[in-house]
């Protein structure tokens, strides 16, 4: 497993007006990226998976797995290396990590994990965001 922390700002308030309404086009990016999209809350229970996330992981439905901790999704020795970069990333870092994880029906997949803060209008980081690529 390999892990980097990064030290991030993230700036909002330049949403440009001729793209919509920031939430159309999130929902837009999230229907269609091909990674698997988490919104984790600080406490590390995981509130969002986007649907190619779920297919990506072998999960029939959100349901399966909303309100678990996301590290519990997770082999038993990448957990705390999980807790971890939640804890950083609430704390205003990017950690990038690798790491192999079962799916669903248990077959072993690599994925290159980023996880990010998502601060609200004040800068206080309410959630964090995590996007799993495949690593084939």
């Amino acid at each position: 497993m390999r892990s980097e922390t990064y030290q991030t700002k993230l700036d909002t308030t330049n949403f440009p007006e001729d793209l919509g309404t920031p939430g159309g086009l999130t929902l837009s990016f999230l229907r269609n990226i091909d990674d698997c999209v988490k919104l984790i809350g600080t406490d590390g229970r995981l509130k969002f998976m986007n649907e190619n996330g779920l297919c990506r992981m072998e999960l029939p439905d959100l349901k399966e797995v909303r309100g678990l901790y996301w590290w519990d999704l997770w082999p038993t020795s990448a957990q705390q290396m999980l807790k971890s970069a939640v804890e950083k990333a609430t704390a205003g870092e990017m950690v990038r990590f690798t790491a192999d994880c079962p799916t669903a029906s248990g077959w072993w997949k690599k994925w290159d994990v980023t996880v990010t803060p998502i601060p609200d209008s004040d800068g206080t980081v309410n959630n964090v965001l995590s996007i799993s690529k495949e690593i084939p």
